[in-house]
């Protein structure tokens, strides 16, 4: 979504209902939200620029850090809050919609109530400026022609899945190597040491010098100039992460409306969308009601389908 459609949303939305009855009753509403982040990570550093703007509501913002499993821990430990609409969950997307289907994750996204989606991360597949090739359809050729695995360099499961689907779909064989994301795995990528890496981002300094490409995006969403979609491999997934708060079930429906717009309105200040922007990396956006649970549905389905593949 782009800026001029963002700040329509906002202005659509019921602006401040929790504040307008705080300032009445003349004390700050209490609010708890619960972060999967490490203190100064970047979703931290979100919810604190929120925590201000709030605070300037009337709007009393408590900030949980629950580090730990990408997210795991904290939905552990969010399924104990109360479901009064005191408490929020922040995690991505995938802790509710990915980890439930793997293993015993020890919760699933039914336990939860999706309240909103914040921004898109821009999620793609990277190659040294070096490479003779201009996408990953030719690299994947190329690897194939020469006999040999693909080597690239990933940050864990999910990325790996989506790359084993699209390169078992080409007749290639993926060598996961596991770079940890940031700096190191951009690192691999320059050097030569894969073929291609994972791009959350952290790459952007990179592509602008020139040292690397993008070849491929992961997520759906329509790019300029336009990139291969994991659809061109024959693969019916996605990666189109977000930030995504969310309740313990059982949330009041008015409560939610209300803390709903309420960060709606806190996320179009320009602090909010620089975070948003040039921290997380991310397109700014929100989702709510609908789309929000047709995005997660089709989150759900993309990793049945990963996991059907491989």
């Amino acid at each position: 979504m782009r800026r001029r459609e963002f700040i329509k949303v906002i202005a659509g939305a019921t602006i401040w209902p929790l504040a307008a009855r705080a300032q009445e009753q003349r004390h700050p509403i209490e609010l708890t939200i619960r972060t999967m982040a490490a203190q100064g990570a970047t979703q931290d550093t979100l919810l604190r620029t929120l925590q201000e703007i709030m605070a300037g509501r009337s709007l009393h913002l408590s900030i949980i850090n629950t580090p730990g499993q990408d997210g795991v821990k904290a939905a552990l430990d969010s399924r104990k809050d109360p479901a009064d609409g005191s408490f929020l969950l922040m995690t991505t997307a995938y802790t509710l919609t990915y980890y439930p289907q793997y293993g015993n994750a020890g919760y699933t996204i039914d336990d939860f109530e999706p309240v909103l989606g914040i921004g898109h991360y821009n999620l793609v597949v990277i190659a040294p400026a070096s490479s003779p090739d201009s996408d990953l359809k030719q690299i994947l050729a190329r690897v194939r022609a020469e006999r040999r695995t693909l080597r690239y360099a990933g940050i864990g499961e999910v990325d790996r899945l989506m790359m084993a689907a699209i390169t078992k779909k080409a007749g290639v064989v993926l060598d996961f190597v596991a770079a940890g994301g940031g700096p190191a795995l951009v690192a691999k990528v320059v050097n030569g040491e894969v073929d291609v890496g994972f791009g959350t981002g952290t790459h952007r300094p990179l592509l602008k010098e020139g040292k690397v490409k993008v070849v491929a995006q992961l997520h759906s969403r329509d790019s300029e100039p336009r990139l291969l979609k994991p659809l061109d491999f024959g693969v019916d997934a996605d990666m189109d992460n977000f930030i995504l708060i969310s309740a313990p079930h059982g949330i009041p429906a008015n409560r939610k409306a209300a803390i709903a717009a309420a960060l709606i309105e806190a996320t179009s200040d320009p602090r909010v969308q620089e975070v948003i922007t040039n921290k997380l990396l991310m397109t700014p956006a929100l989702l709510k009601d609908a789309d929000l649970r047709a995005a997660l549905k089709r989150q759900t389905r993309g990793f049945e389908v990963l996991r059907a593949i491989n």
